[in-house]
This record gives structure tokens, sequence and C-alpha cells, in this order.
């Protein structure tokens, strides 16, 4: 082995026996500095005229050898930061990534979620709004019932009207003091009795109402309007127990009422076992009684309500074609049906209110429907249904 190669593998011997070197500086600028270096060693050799050729040799190797190490050891070092920081990074990113995805794919999941039950809750609403009612319910405590009735065009029937002011403290008698106000003839299609000139005190205590009349008072002419007279009134406050209709003036003056003649006072017959059926005008739809209808049991008001009255324009409200059965509990009705029949959900609500209507007029306060459907807008079939406060609601307030 010559001198040259034992010098240079002794050095790269203890070169590799060093501790590992750690350097901040810029490798660029760091082998400027020692090439400037050299350039200088070169210089003053030159100058001495010197010629170090071996010392030359090893110190070229010795830098060579150095920046090699340098670069071995800054760049990996650097690398692997970067490498991690790049994973780092990446990872953070496809964190990021995946927790967007996540965030999206729950925010559509709940978006979709939302407009399932969106979409539900607005087709039955929209199911709601497209099926009309003709029954009320006392569904608020501040809510008050004032009940009367009006009749149709020909004066041949009446039509009974629940008015509600959802939210009042007014006395009962301010509203039948002016009821007139209430009633819209033009929009419905219908005539109003006229109590405008007649005034109410309603004693409930006593179950009396009093009917004051101004002086020379003309009662409607013709028999259709003292029979109409006696009935509305008996729709107006049999709801409140009155059974007695005192008469002022005419139990002083000694006037005469129309075909009542000399009266100052008559008894209510509360309207009882009557059936309702449908009846359409140009204007509005109602369920009314069916006129000089009587039964000996419910059963038959029901069967009853399978045919149309013709003569009054009054539809059926209980299809012809529906096979049924009556059960009693107490004062539950149990109506059964399983034949399936093509009927809209209006056709089912109609139906079902006329039978309530019917079952509250027989004096039974709930009913439980068996029927091929167990749902229709408003009315859940399952469960018995209470009878409704009144028919044919129209809300004043």
């Amino acid at each position: 082995m010559s001198h040259n190669n034992f010098n240079e593998d002794r050095l790269k011997e203890l070169l590799s026996r060093m501790p590992a070197i750690e350097d901040k500086q810029n490798k660029d600028q760091l082998f400027n500095r020692i090439s400037s270096k050299l350039d200088q060693n070169k210089q003053k050799v030159y100058k001495k005229k010197h010629i170090w050729v071996i010392p030359s040799i090893a110190s070229i190797a010795v830098v060579f050898i150095l920046v090699f190490l340098i670069q071995g050891s800054f760049p990996n070092n650097m690398m692997y930061e970067s490498s991690d920081m790049a994973n780092d990074e990446s990872g953070s990113e496809e964190s990021t990534m995946e927790s967007a995805d996540i965030a999206i794919n729950d925010e559509d999941s709940g978006t979709s979620a939302g407009t399932e039950e969106a979409e539900i809750e607005e087709s039955d609403t929209q199911l709601r709004l497209d099926v009309s009612s003709k029954v009320a319910y006392d569904e608020n405590s501040n809510s008050i019932f004032i009940h009367t009735a009006v009749m149709n065009e020909n004066s041949t029937f009446i039509i009974p009207i629940t008015l509600i002011d959802s939210n009042s403290s007014t006395d009962l008698n301010e509203y039948y003091n002016q009821i007139g106000m209430y009633i819209n003839e033009n929009e419905w299609g219908v005539i109003e009795f006229p109590f405008d000139d007649i005034t109410f005190n309603i004693l409930e205590a006593e179950n009396q109402v009093i009917l004051g009349f101004p002086e020379n008072y003309e009662f409607p002419n013709g028999s259709t309007y003292a029979t109409m007279f006696e009935t509305i009134l008996s729709h107006m406050f049999a709801p409140y127990q009155i059974n007695e209709v005192i008469l002022e003036p005419y139990n002083s003056n000694n006037e005469e009422l129309g075909m009542f003649g000399d009266i100052d006072s008559f008894i209510l017959e509360k309207p009882v076992d009557q059936s309702y059926k449908l009846f359409h005008n140009d204007y509005k739809d109602f369920l009314v009684p069916t006129p000089e209808a009587e039964y000996d049991n419910i059963n038959d008001a029901f069967i009853d309500m399978q045919s149309d009255e013709t003569d009054y324009n009054l539809r059926a409200s209980i299809p012809k074609d529906m096979i049924f059965t009556v059960d009693i509990d107490g004062n539950q009705l149990i109506f059964n049906s399983s034949n399936e029949l093509e009927l809209t959900s209006q056709d089912y609500v109609n139906m079902v209110e006329a039978i309530l209507a019917t079952t509250k007029s027989f004096d039974y306060s709930s009913v439980l429907f068996s029927l091929p459907v167990k749902e229709i807008p408003g009315y859940d079939l399952r469960n018995p249904i209470m009878v409704p406060e009144g028919v044919n609601p129209i809300y004043i307030n």
C-alpha cells in the first residue's frame, strides 16, 4: 500500500469516527467560503514557490469529504423534516377533506331527512287544506261558541251554524244582540231570520232567554216563518240548556206573536234524534239535519243517511254501497264496516263527521270507527272520537 493511499484511507477512517455534525449553514455558502480559502492558500504557495502536492491532494479530499458529509447530513434531515411536514400537511389535508366529506355527508343526510320530513308535513298540510271540515271542537279553553241557525234560500229547512271566537271574554248576550253582523247571507247563499229588532237576554241559571220586542213589532207573515222561528231558537239556545223563551213586552201588552197568538212564553224543545246529510248550494257546503225525519233508533238514522233527499237538494252522507253494523257500549257507539270502497279523503271526512253529528243528536258521547282505513285528514280512527261541539263552524276572530 502506498503512502498516499494510507493517508486517504486513514483520513476516511478517522472522519467516519467523527461525531455527527449539525450545521445550519447553507451548503452553498459553506462551499464558497472553503473554496475562497483554498484560492488564498494557492496564491500563497505560488508566491513562495513551494509545491505541496500531497498535502494539497489531501486537503482537497478532506474538503470534498466534508462537503459530501454535509450534503449527506443536512439534506437527509431536511428531507425527513420535509417529508414529515409533507406527510403532516398531506395527512392534515386528507383529514380536513375527510372531515369535510363527513360534514358534507352529514349535512346531506340531515338535509335529506329534513327534506323528507318537510315534504311529508307539507303533503299532510296540503291534504288538510284540500279537505274541509264541517264540525267544531272545543280545542281552546278561551274559545266561546255561539250557536245559531239560518235558512236555505227557499226557507224549507234550517242550517245550524257554530260561530267561534277563539280568544274572547265577551258576554254571550253581546254576540246574540249583534248576531246579524256575523251572518253573510250573500256569500253563504242563505237567509237569516229577521232578528235585527229583537234583543236577547240569556239567563243560564234560570234556563231562560228573554226576547225583547220593540213597540209595534210585526212578526213576519206566513206559517213558514213561525215554524222556523221556534226551530231556530231551539238550535240557538238548547246547547246552553235553555228550555224556555220569555217574550217582552207581549206578556204585558196582550199583542199577538204571529201564529203563536197571544202568548208571553213558550217551551223550547231540544233538537234530538236527527240524521245529518250534505247540502251544497252555489256558495258553500253544509251539514244539515234531515227535515221532517223521525227514527226509532240510530241505526235507522244511519240507513236513511245513505239516501239523497231530492226535494231538499240534500246528498247522502254515508255511501249507499257501504255495509255496516252498529253496536252500543254505554255512551259509546261503535260503527263497523269492512267493505272497501273507492272514496276520496273528503268523502271519508264527510261521512265520519255526519255520523258524529248524528251520534250527538242521539245523546251518545263518542264513536269508535272500525273501517278499512285507520286515518283520514284530521282524525285517527284507531281511537274513539268525541262528538263535536257543533256543526258548520265559522270563525269570527
